[in-house]
Order: structure tokens, then sequence, then C-alpha cells
């Protein structure tokens, strides 16, 4: 017997305020499903996200959403899932924290002297705009022919697809070299102006899933550098050694870590040495 208390819907529904006791029943399920520990700063805009999905269900309150989305019915309608997808999804751009790929083109890509395919993991990709612009790097090292892999995850599923069709605005690619914007991107013309899109050549080796960074299980493949950036911040330090630690698991010694530059590690145990801020060393 189903004893779900029925919902009402109203496809009128005004806007509401996310009450504290439901901004708090959020917070607590965001955390035990992804490890993001959200502060009150947020309230608003989870209220503005979801406030969405409200409307597209005509639903009168957040209770009556939440317990909508957490439902069995839910669930098996992907809800859930959207979500989580709404609360983890972050705007971000190409060549972000510039440093990170002046250290690749030159330092540990001259450094790398193996036969074996390099293979970076771009782990919190969001929309694909991290791992595209490590793969331009690659590409213009190894060229597109060689064998290097980038791997992105994401844990919104909505986002991972957004990667995988890579097309973007052009305000996203302010910091893309010249030189590369001409060899990696093509300008969209008609309804497409205003967006880019990268080649197919350089999308063929990038490989999109997601993967909650708390709980998926993670490939037997081993990383010659890893990029962990702009997501531990949103951890408590317990969750951030914890995920860090899985990810290390996974880095072949005496190769590089980056968190993002407002993200440390110290106090952390986690088996990485610091280089600098925002650079660590796997010994």
């Amino acid at each position: 017997m189903n004893n779900r208390r029925n919902i009402e819907f109203d496809y009128n529904a005004p806007d509401l305020v996310l009450p504290a006791q439901e901004f708090k029943r959020i917070k607590e399920w965001l955390y035990q499903n992804s490890g993001i520990a959200l502060s009150e700063g947020k309230r608003s805009l989870v209220e503005g996200r979801l406030m969405k999905r409200l409307r597209h269900f005509g639903i009168n309150n957040f209770m009556d959403y939440i317990a909508f989305a957490t439902s069995a019915e839910g669930r098996m309608k992907g809800e859930l899932q959207k979500m989580l997808n709404l609360l983890t999804t972050n705007e971000t751009y190409f060549f972000r924290e510039q440093h990170h790929f002046d250290m690749m083109k030159n330092t540990i890509l001259p450094a790398h002297n193996s036969l074996q395919p390099f293979r970076v993991w771009s782990a919190a990709s969001s929309s694909g705009e991290e791992a595209y612009s490590i793969a331009m790097v690659l590409a213009r090292h190894f060229g597109l022919h060689r064998k290097w892999e980038v791997w992105g995850t994401d844990i919104s599923t909505d986002i991972i697809n957004k990667a995988n069709k890579a097309i973007y605005p052009v305000s996203r690619i302010k910091h893309v070299p010249n030189d590369f914007r001409e060899e990696y991107l093509l300008r969209g013309t008609g309804k497409h102006v205003g967006n880019v899109a990268v080649i197919k050549e350089l999308r063929n080796k990038v490989v999109f899933e997601p993967l909650n960074l708390i709980s998926s299980s993670l490939p037997e493949t081993m990383f010659d550098l890893i990029f962990c950036r702009n997501v531990l911040i949103y951890f408590d330090n317990k969750t951030r050694e914890k995920v860090v630690k899985r990810l290390v698991d996974r880095l072949k010694h005496k190769h590089f870590f980056f968190t993002g530059n407002a993200e440390s590690l110290h106090m952390l145990n986690t088996g990485l040495k610091s280089v600098s801020p925002s650079v660590y060393w796997h010994e």
C-alpha cells in the first residue's frame, strides 16, 4: 500500500520562499548523496534553481516537491537526478586558472618520455570546458593521432550531455589562445552565431561519463595527471580528504594533482606533497 501523501498540483504556482526547515532537509540530502556541504548563503541559489521544477509540475510548496523528487515515483521518472543536476551545476570557461595549463605545456609534457598513452582525468569536468582545454594542450604537444586520452567526469548527467555536444557560447572562450581557436574550434553561423563547437577530431579524444566522487566505483586505469578543481571547496574537510585519497589511488607516483586556486589540502592526510598553491605531487 502506498502511504505517501497525495501532492496537490497547481499549474499557476506563484513564486515561493524556501523555508529554513526545507533548506536544511535539502542540505542534508545533498551532503549524503554528493558530499557537497551547502552554506546558508546558498539558500537563495537553491530556491531559484528548484523553483523551475515547482513551476514545471505546478507544485505549491518546496516540501511537496522534495517529497515527490525523493519518492519511488520521482526516482523512476528521473526527477531525483534532475534535482541533483540543478544543485551541482556551476558555470565555467576554457583555460580557467591558466597557470595549470602553462605547467602542463612547459614542465609536465616535455618531461614525459614513456611510450604509454598520456592519460589525464578531469574529475569535476562540468560542461567540458576544462577537459577540452586539457585536450588542446595535449593535441598541440603530441598531435591528434598519438595515443593520449582525457577522461571527464561529473555528477550531473545533464552537464555531461552538454559536454558531449561540445557547443559553447563565445563568452566562454575569451582565454583560449588565438592559435588554439583557429585549430580546434569552429565558429557558428546562421542560427548558431554566437556559439563555437569543438572540432570532431578533438572531441573523439575526450570521454565523458557521469560519476559520483564520493561513491562511484573508479576504473583500474592509472593517470599521469589529475585535475580536481573547484569542487573540493564545496566539501567539508572529512569529505575532501576522502575524495582526494580516492583520486590519488588512481594517480601514478611522481605525477601531479591540481586543485582550484581557492582550494587547499593543508592539514589533510592525502599522500600528496604541496609544490605551490593548487599544485601537488604524488611522491
